[in-house]
């Protein structure tokens, strides 16, 4: 691999990791993959956000598909599962939320959670 073609990836993933990046919520026993958060719709917005952040950067970028590649071998998703997040722990992972506010919405679940798990 070339230095330029070393300097393109590491860019690449450079700013695959200073992502935003939330774990799935209730799929979580089930996957281990992250989701971006909502602030990319598809990948192409993502792939839009790469060039942009390439030019700025004076590197030239990857093909589409070889971010994508990358984008997936780092166990990475654009799509978040339907039944991933309630509103308030939206609302939280995007900071519209308060600590305590959503620690009492935590003691709730988990107080649920085992009253169901004793029946």
């Amino acid at each position: 691999m070339s230095e330029k073609d070393l300097a393109k990836r590491n860019k690449a993933k450079e700013l695959l990791e200073s992502i935003p990046k939330v774990e799935s919520h209730y799929c979580r026993a089930t996957s281990d993959r992250l989701y971006v958060e909502p602030c990319y719709k598809k990948f192409a917005d993502l792939f839009k956000a790469y060039t942009r952040f390439c030019r700025d950067s004076n590197v030239d970028p990857l093909t589409r598909l070889v971010l994508l590649k990358m984008f997936r071998n780092m166990n990475m998703s654009i799509y978040h599962p339907n039944k991933d997040q309630c509103d308030i722990c939206t609302e939280h992972t995007v900071g519209n939320l308060d600590d305590e506010s959503y620690q009492k919405h935590i003691g709730m679940k988990r107080s649920c959670s085992a009253r169901k798990a004793d029946r």
